[in-house]
């Protein structure tokens, strides 16, 4: 029973860390400047959402096809600057976006920040007004948490040309009650849950429920109209494989033919926090993925030196 206990414990700090880790890719992406580069942070705000936003511009004078970037859950816009020198490398203004909600007077981290319409425009529409931006070419890309952030952004969008998300979430409410079941899980279940409580003065479970339901892009593949690219693994125990292959099916049943899903065998949740042949494959997918819809002169993908000794 001991040692029972403590394979328990392991296997909570391990699954916790997890999923308040996936997002910064440390060992995927060099944070390093190119001579020409620039970068620079900017913070929009509602009176109950914020984004913070980190740019990065190729050297080439604009406008620039557009990438918007999401992070996993617990972690910031920054964290993602070795992605966006990357995705600057190919000639792609890119952008970099955590969110908070306004609690108690108070700006705190959500896990599901976009709750209205109103709050999805306000994001796109103000990153579409920076005059360096190619607003006939956005695409997203996220991961995790960030993958459900991307999907919320695409709904009814025309704007957005193409979609990458990796591992995402995307069926809140079958992961919230599938998961429960397991002592890991409920723990897990209930930090989360925590934190989301803490928003509201008045929560109940229904509503907890109808907020799950309303950012589950299960639920509105019928909006999102962008061509999809998911790429998960068959190992992933924290993102279940079959709620990628249930949207893209979804996706496909609506119309959005075109969206594909990519299955890594072997592989698991975060699996591109290392650099190696997986992590970098499925990165010149997601580029090949983005160029294909934008509508640019043909593009070469551009590797590395060190990609191209290590791939």
């Amino acid at each position: 029973m001991k040692i029972l206990r403590i394979i328990r414990v392991h296997l909570i700090i391990f699954t916790v860390f997890g999923i308040f880790a996936c997002s910064s890719l440390p060992d995927m992406h060099e944070n390093i400047h190119n001579e020409g580069m620039q970068s620079w942070e900017q913070s929009i705000s509602t009176d109950t959402l914020r984004a913070n936003l980190v740019w990065t511009k190729p050297i080439a004078s604009g406008p620039h096809p557009t990438v918007i970037v999401h992070s996993g859950i617990r972690h910031s816009a920054d964290d993602m600057r070795g992605m966006l020198m990357d995705l600057a490398k190919q000639g792609y203004l890119a952008v970099a976006i955590d969110y908070q909600r306004r609690v108690a007077g108070d700006w705190s981290f959500s896990t599901m920040p976009l709750r209205e319409k109103s709050e999805i425009d306000f994001v796109i529409n103000n990153i579409t007004q920076n005059p360096i931006v190619d607003k006939t070419n956005i695409a997203l890309l996220g991961f995790s948490l960030g993958g459900a952030h991307s999907l919320r952004l695409a709904q009814n969008n025309p704007a957005i040309k193409a979609v990458v998300v990796y591992y995402p979430m995307t069926d809140f409410i079958d992961w919230n009650d599938s998961f429960k079941k397991s002592f890991v899980w409920w723990f897990v279940i209930k930090q989360i849950k925590r934190t989301y409580l803490a928003e509201a003065d008045h929560h109940t479970e229904a509503t907890h429920r109808e907020l799950l339901s309303r950012y589950s892009a299960i639920n509105f593949v019928n909006k999102v109209n962008a061509p999809v690219l998911v790429i998960h693994g068959d190992k992933d125990r924290i993102a279940p494989l079959y709620h990628s292959e249930n949207l893209v099916s979804a996706l496909k049943h609506h119309g959005n033919t075109n969206s594909k899903l990519v299955v890594l065998k072997d592989t698991s949740h975060a699996f591109n926090f290392k650099r190696n042949e997986k992590s970098l494959r499925s990165w010149q997918a997601s580029l090949a993925w983005i160029n294909r819809y934008f509508e640019l002169p043909s593009q070469k993908i551009i590797l590395t030196k060190r990609e191209g000794n290590e791939s």
